[in-house]
């Protein structure tokens, strides 16, 4: 009878590889993990505008920040990689660097003054 577990023929003794380990893996490579800890944590991963349309028809200006963060509860618990946004991850990101990273962005465009909208993301 059936125990209803997987197992793969002669392997009777090994677990079965999970999804979240099998996506994660290349994250947790060494030179994956040496480029990640070069990024500065007081740095956001990136800040950008784009033209945009608001809601009823007038053209603006948009400002994308994305924070460098430890990355989201799906990316630690399965490896999820919907966004992609756990490719700028860093695991070690304080409320200091946080901070920082806001500063930076704000500094970098005049505290957003010419800008219309402001998006906001965190990596992962």
């Amino acid at each position: 009878m059936s125990s209803g577990k997987l197992t793969m023929v002669g392997d009777a003794d090994k677990k079965p590889a999970r999804i979240h380990d099998l996506v994660k893996a290349p994250a947790n490579t060494p030179w994956a993990q040496e480029r990640k800890h070069s990024w500065d944590a007081r740095d956001p991963a990136t800040v950008y505008y784009t033209p945009e349309t608001l809601a009823d028809g007038t053209p603006t200006t948009a400002l994308t920040v994305i924070l460098r963060t430890k990355g989201c509860h799906w990316w630690w618990s399965s490896g999820c990689t919907f966004c992609g946004y756990f490719n700028d991850t860093r695991d070690d990101v304080t409320s200091e660097d946080l901070h920082s990273q806001w500063e930076k962005s704000l500094a970098k465009f005049d505290d957003f003054d010419t800008m219309g909208m402001v998006k906001v993301y965190t990596s992962g």
